[in-house]
């Protein structure tokens, strides 16, 4: 009788187990390639902290370890219509999209590789807004330096964005190639003013100025024949 029983409750569990709901996974190339066509809902399960780091355009944020995630994703998220979610690196997003199949959700994609892949993978990222003033101080010294060359390329980077990374060796390059250019690199959390003061979002962004009339901008992952190109026609028409 004990081991009749304990087959029944294997069955019981077997097809609980089947039948329970199951999340979809996809990689980033595949929410890029979504995105670049469709305006869907993406939820970004990291904390707060994570966020000032960087997040996917029109991402909404709910911290998957609050206690009342569910409660709030009911209040921000349709359960009618597909919700794609990413964190760190694909983890907690599986996570949260267990708990969102669970609790109703019909559509739930799981971004495997989370913001690292993205980031990895050259798709910009937006940085959270930050409501201080600009020093403007420091934005006239540096538009002053600008002034006081012909033309300039400012790389702004972070040390955190692997996309930041797979750039400098290009402009390393390139700038062998155009010496007629100065060369500034600008790292994000230590000069934020400049930042902001150019209306930028995503990092890596590339500008280029001649004197401080900016002329170019590129945001995420160079094409060097393109930036190659681009420094040519701008130092010939000087």
């Amino acid at each position: 009788m004990k081991k009749i029983l304990l087959i029944l409750l294997a069955i019981i569990n077997l097809t609980a187990s089947c039948q329970e709901k199951k999340h979809k996974d996809i990689d980033v190339k595949q929410l890029n390639e979504i995105l670049a066509s469709n305006k869907v809902q993406l939820l970004d399960v990291r904390t707060p902290q994570e966020l000032k780091r960087g997040k996917i355009e029109y991402a909404v944020n709910i911290n998957v370890k609050d206690n009342d995630f569910i409660s709030q994703a009911e209040n921000t998220i349709d359960k009618n219509e597909p919700v794609y979610i990413y964190c760190h690196s694909g983890g907690r997003s599986a996570t949260a999209a267990r708990k969102l199949t669970q609790a109703g959700y019909e559509n739930v994609i799981n971004v495997d590789g989370g913001i690292t892949d993205w980031i990895a993978n050259g798709y910009a990222v937006n940085l959270e807004e930050d409501n201080s003033s600009i020093n403007m101080d420091k934005v006239n010294l540096f538009i002053k330096k600008l002034d006081n060359k012909p033309m300039t390329v400012v790389n702004f980077y972070a040390t955190w964005c692997g996309s930041c990374k797979k750039n400098r060796p290009i402009l390393d390059k390139l700038s062998t190639d155009f010496t007629q250019f100065e060369y500034i690199h600008l790292d994000v959390d230590k000069h934020p003013d400049i930042f902001k003061y150019y209306k930028l979002q995503a990092v890596p962004s590339l500008l280029i100025f001649k004197g401080s009339k900016m002329e170019s901008q590129n945001d995420g992952l160079i094409k060097e024949g393109e930036l190659r190109n681009k420094l040519n026609s701008i130092a010939s028409s000087l």
